[in-house]
Order: C-alpha cells, then structure tokens, then sequence
C-alpha cells in the first residue's frame, strides 16, 4: 500500500525537475548538461561549499587581493585610480574591463553604462514588456539583494563615473570560464549535492529578481566549480509572480530562511536610488509567491526532499 502511494509522487517529482530543467536550459539558452552532465560528470568532486568561507578575490597576476570585507572591495572600487581601460564586446550591451590601482593593490572592474527605458519594448526572444528598463543600477540591486539572502557569488558592484559618465564598477571574477566556454570545451559538470545547491540557488535567485536574461555568457565558472552570477541590468521587471516557479523544486536551507526574513524596511533602505518603490514592491509579491511555492513543496514531499 505505501509503495503503490509513492511510485505516483516519485513520478510526480520526476516529472517536474525534468520538464523544469528542459523549460530554464532551451528557452533561456542555458546548456542542459550544466545541470544534467550530458557531456560526462566529475564523479566525486572537490567542491567547496561558497557559504562556509568567504569568497577568495584575485589580482590580474593571479595573486590573492587583500580585501578582508565587501566594505573594503567597495572602497576600492569607488576610490582606485583607473589605469587603463578595454572596451569587451559581448552579451547584448558589453563591457568596459578596467584595470585600478590603490596603495600598490591592482584589480580588474566591469564599468557598465547602460541606461534604457522603454514604455514597450519585444525583445528578441519574442517576449512583450511595458515599461521595460535595462540599467546599470540594477548590478548594484542585484549585489546587494544577493548579500541579504546570504549568497557571495554576486561580484561585489558600486556607483561609479567613468570618463564623465555615469554607471555602475563591479569587481571582476579572474581565471573564471562562462558556461558558453564549459560548453565548447566538452568540459563536465560535477555530480555532486554542492552543484546541485549552486543551480537551485540560481534558479531561485533569478526567480526573485525577474531576471529573464540568464543565458550561457553571465554565468561563470572558476577553477573550484563555485558559480558566479553577473550581468543583471535587464532584471527587476514589475511582474508579480515569477516567470517559472516551478524550475525551482530544492532551496538551500540558510537562503530559505534569508528569503523568509527579507525585510521591506531594510530592502527600501539599502536601494534608496537603486530601485523605483513599484520595483521593490514587485519583489516583494515575488518573494510571497517563491514562498508559497516552496512551502507547498515542503508539506507534499518533506524538508529532506526539498531543503538542501
């Protein structure tokens, strides 16, 4: 009797991580092997857990950087001496790599500049927006919000001018492959609960913010495996609901309880001119309906299934 009960919700469970993962991977352009493996996995691999150390920045020589805090990587971006400057021409608005020297302490910043409003706009994908903004400020939204649910793997990212315009400087990730790389170099995925917990994240995260524009150049890989997410201007849409809770089907317990306790005061005070009032107020209903859904998940299948 018990099993003719759980063959049908095995099934169910089934069914929903397949069509979720199918449903992220081919409509947004991301590989189905970063989640799936299809091109060989890493059996048992030495992956390091993001939220158990702080995250390790490096120089263009390869070298650690000395920043203890993100308070200090902040400082650092809006007060080091631009030394020089490379236009990167990739994704749909491209970057400005900068290279910035303090006190004999040199690091490479993403400068980005985009600022965009529309009343319509359909994007290339097919997909209908009213009051469609991309923005710039949205990497400084983007980093703080990620701080709040407890995640590291948002670069760091400050206001800053550059050449008399203004924008945003995020600190960038060296010696890290996008997934577009991993994906033209047949390189495996690990198998591992770790990357498991690093995809769902992801997933959740992009959920919450509105992020529509996840594809295989703005997620990056580094050497230990840690996922790093960039590139956010075209997120923060005033959609009520999420795209597609239903690709979220596990959530990291710490964020769990971080998204249950994002508090509306804080949030206003940290993206006082970051965020429009409609905007946090739409991240807030997207909050309620992830919960919703996740707490629906919880009481079906248990914590064990679904909390990592």
């Amino acid at each position: 009797m018990k099993r003719s009960k759980l063959f049908p919700a095995l099934l169910s469970l089934l069914g929903i991580l397949i069509l979720g993962f199918f449903f992220f991977s081919f409509h947004r352009g991301v590989d189905p092997s970063l989640v799936r493996g299809t091109m060989g996995v890493v059996e048992d691999p030495e992956v390091p857990k993001g939220d158990d150390q702080p995250a390790l920045w490096l120089g263009p020589d390869g070298s650690s950087l000395p920043f203890g805090s993100d308070a200090e990587i902040e400082e650092f971006l809006r007060t080091a001496e631009v030394v020089s400057s490379r236009r990167i021409r990739e994704g749909i608005n491209g970057v400005e790599k900068l290279l910035l020297e303090k006190d004999g302490v040199r690091s490479h910043a993403a400068f980005r500049d985009v600022r965009v409003r529309k009343t319509h706009l359909t994007l290339a994908d097919g997909t209908y927006n009213l009051n469609f903004r991309d923005d710039c400020l949205y990497e400084v939204a983007a980093y703080r919000i990620s701080r709040m649910l407890g995640l590291d793997n948002v670069p760091p990212a400050v206001k800053r001018s550059f050449r008399r315009r203004p924008g945003t400087l995020q600190l960038w990730v060296e010696e890290a492959m996008s997934e577009k790389t991993r994906i033209k170099q047949a390189q495996p995925v690990p198998r591992s609960a770790d990357w498991t917990r690093q995809i769902q994240t992801m997933y959740l995260f992009d959920q919450l913010i509105a992020n529509f524009d996840r594809n295989q150049g703005n997620i990056l890989i580094d050497p230990d495996w840690k996922l790093w997410m960039i590139d956010h201007t075209r997120s923060f849409r005033l959609n009520k609901k999420p795209r597609s809770s239903a690709i979220v089907v596990q959530c990291d317990r710490r964020v769990w309880e971080r998204l249950q306790d994002l508090d509306l005061e804080t949030v206003q005070r940290e993206l006082k001119g970051v965020l429009t009032g409609r905007e946090i107020r739409a991240l807030f209903q997207r909050r309620d309906a992830l919960i919703q859904h996740i707490q629906s998940r919880i009481e079906r299948l248990g914590e064990q299934s679904v909390l990592l």
